[in-house]
This record gives structure tokens, sequence and C-alpha cells, in this order.
């Protein structure tokens, strides 16, 4: 993709945001391909002793461990993940956590064939947010994707 990045980096939170290059409604949509070929497509996110730690895992893992800082997961806990693309840190956090409710957003329809086969339809939505969602979570997730929303 041609043109200049920019970011800036607030010195509260460490959020790094950029200006958009594109149009990203429509890019993210239609060309962003990343993770996509299969189900257990992921990244090596460490290797210790020998063993590959992969990012989903990782993810997982410390998203449990941060909230148990704040008293943990709740049986029946809501629970969704914007930008969530094909969502394999809260597959793995279903597979874990089976009572959890588990609920997905994004700006592409790409990955609905991923969520299918561990959530049912209405505990994901795409391009809109349902009104319904609205004040009804206890833990909002965004993985990787705030650096992507320019607004």
């Amino acid at each position: 993709m041609e043109g200049t990045l920019e970011e800036s980096c607030c010195a509260a939170c460490g959020h790094i945001q950029t200006v958009e290059l594109c149009d990203n409604g429509s890019f993210y949509d239609t060309e962003y391909d990343i993770l996509v070929n299969s189900e257990e497509e992921d990244q090596i996110y460490a290797v210790e002793n020998g063993q590959k730690i992969f990012r989903a895992d990782h993810q997982v893992a410390l998203f449990q461990k941060k909230l148990q800082l704040l008293g943990g997961l709740h049986e029946g806990a809501r629970v969704v993940d914007f930008g969530c693309a094909k969502s394999a840190t809260m597959r793995l956090l279903k597979q874990q956590r089976p009572d959890v409710k588990v609920h997905l957003f994004d700006i592409s329809d790409r990955y609905v064939g991923f969520w299918e086969k561990f959530l049912s339809a209405g505990q994901w939505a795409t391009y809109t947010i349902p009104p319904a969602w609205q004040r009804s979570f206890d833990v909002v997730s965004s993985f990787f994707s705030l650096e992507h929303i320019p607004d």
C-alpha cells in the first residue's frame, strides 16, 4: 500500500493510533487477508523450552490473567471482541471457559465461516453494532485492531 504512515502515541495509556491511509472499511472488508488460510493458522509468539507458543494461546492466557487481577471472569460473563477477524483467541477462551458468553464484531463478514464453528448466529455482528448489545457486556476486548481504527 502506498502512502506515508503517520502515527501518534497516547502518553497515558500507550495506545498507538495511525492516520487512515485508505478507505479502511473497504480495505478490511475486501482486501485484508491475514491468517485466513485455515482455522488453525496462527503466528508464533515465543519459543520457551523448545515449545512453540502461538499468538492466540498467549492472548487468551494474558486476557484471563489480566482479568484475574480484576476479580476474574464470573460464571456466564458476557464478552465481546471488537475487530476480532477469525477470533482464534475467543475460540480458545470458549474452549477453556464454555460458560462465558462470547460475542464477536468485525467490519467484514469474511470471517463468519470461522465463527459459526464455535458460536451461534446472533453471537456475532458485522458492519453495524446491534442496538441490543449496548451496555450488555462485562468485558470488551480488542486484540491487534485498535491500531487499525482511525477514529
